[in-house]
């Protein structure tokens, strides 16, 4: 039986009041993964940034632009 299956099962005769509960916390539980997630990608921006040699060398826009391949 799955995971999903479970969860199901396990839920099926629990009061409303009960099930309110247990999907507040994984409400809560999922929030919490998004954020740990967003803030790992925050890390490794800040880490790539701390690691390219040519940190704080400032380029113009069109050269940025360029860069990114946007046409204008």
């Amino acid at each position: 039986m799955s995971y999903q299956e479970q969860i199901v099962q396990l839920t099926e005769n629990m009061p409303e009041s009960q099930a309110e509960q247990v999907f507040l916390m994984l409400q809560a539980y999922l929030k919490v993964l998004d954020e740990t997630k967003d803030d790992a990608f925050c890390l490794a921006i800040d880490d790539a940034f701390e690691a390219n040699p040519n940190k704080g060398e400032l380029i113009g826009f069109d050269d940025a632009c360029k860069m990114l391949g946007v046409n204008l």
